[in-house]
């Protein structure tokens, strides 16, 4: 039975308000997990990078020069798993299979 006082009402919305607040000022995403152990709470950032998948269950036959998951110029990727030919049926000739592949220098911050 959920308690019929006020007081105990009233401080959890007041609790609730302060926690999506607090997300909405961090920039986050606030997670509430209720179980039978506790509360849990868990914050991710809301700008989380996209996976990234190339070639997934494909078949690649004769000649491939290359499979590149990601190609950049200078920098470096931003988070999030990357797939290469996963699950991939290679019967012919591939010359390379690159996750990550960077070209020129890296910029750096004046």
């Amino acid at each position: 039975m959920l308690p019929k006082d006020p007081w105990f009402w009233m401080l959890a919305i007041s609790l609730g308000a302060a926690v999506t607040a607090f997300a909405i000022w961090a920039g986050r995403n606030v997670y509430v997990q209720v179980s039978g152990r506790g509360v849990e709470f868990r914050a991710e950032d809301r700008q989380k990078a996209a996976d990234t998948s190339v070639a997934e269950r494909a078949d690649i036959g004769g000649r491939v020069d290359s499979i590149t998951g990601i190609s950049l110029e200078g920098g470096e990727p931003q988070g999030g798993k990357i797939e290469v030919a996963k699950q991939a049926n290679i019967s012919g000739a591939v010359g390379k299979i690159i996750g990550v592949e960077v070209r020129g220098q890296p910029k750096r911050s004046q």
